[in-house]
């Protein structure tokens, strides 16, 4: 998976975010080529979302959240559940983790993870599985 932090919310995080108590939220894109530096909130990139008609996709968000800070290593970790659309119909090719306002035009973006390529469900589970090392955000 291909990973790329947002430029806002790094600029969130060196002025003291608390990332811990932020309400995280998932969509899946298809077809959007990510631009950290100038694409700040959902409403940048909701053009390039799945299509959520007769799909079974929605957003989710993220659950069991637990962020770990390395000062040895300099580094943070935020790890969370696996993610799964049951019954799913849709292809996808990436998702954007973002803080969840409830509103699209507020709600910034935080990582865009690159699948690599198209990937597809019919009527099947569709399931996004972090990785046990990285988790769901790895900030150097």
């Amino acid at each position: 998976m291909a990973i790329k932090t947002y430029n806002v919310f790094k600029q969130l995080v060196s002025g003291g975010l608390d990332i811990v108590n932020q309400p995280y939220g998932i969509m899946l894109i298809i077809g959007y080529t990510p631009n950290v530096a100038s694409h700040n909130f959902v409403s940048d990139i909701k053009l390039y979302e799945v299509n959520d008609v007769g799909t079974n996709y929605f957003r989710k968000d993220l659950s069991s959240l637990s962020i770990s800070r390395d000062d040895v290593n300099n580094r943070i970790v935020m790890k969370g559940d696996d993610l799964r659309w049951d019954l799913a119909s849709f292809s996808t090719d990436a998702a954007v983790i973002y803080i969840n306002t409830g509103n699209d035009f507020t709600s910034k973006l935080v990582a865009y993870y690159g699948f690599g390529s198209i990937k597809s469900s019919s009527r099947t589970a569709f399931q996004l599985i972090w990785n046990s090392v990285q988790g769901i955000l790895y900030l150097e």
